[in-house]
């Protein structure tokens, strides 16, 4: 579950979206939430995004 912003001023969000492009094509089962505000330490954001993480985590879990 990759979780970035695209006003992040500190790591552009294009690293974190190759990563995910490469996890993809390799058929990992990776989530990508792109946040449309907030910057590197706003971690409020990023906070208010983690309510989406343990049922996407259940299902990773889930798979051999």
């Amino acid at each position: 579950y990759v979780i970035h912003s695209e006003a992040d001023r500190q790591v552009p969000i294009e690293n974190a979206a190759r990563a995910v492009e490469r996890l993809q094509a390799m058929r990992a089962p990776v989530t990508f939430a792109r946040l449309p505000s907030g910057d590197h330490y706003d971690y409020r954001l990023v906070i208010a995004e983690l309510h989406n993480v343990c049922p996407w985590l259940e299902t990773v879990w889930q798979q051999p």
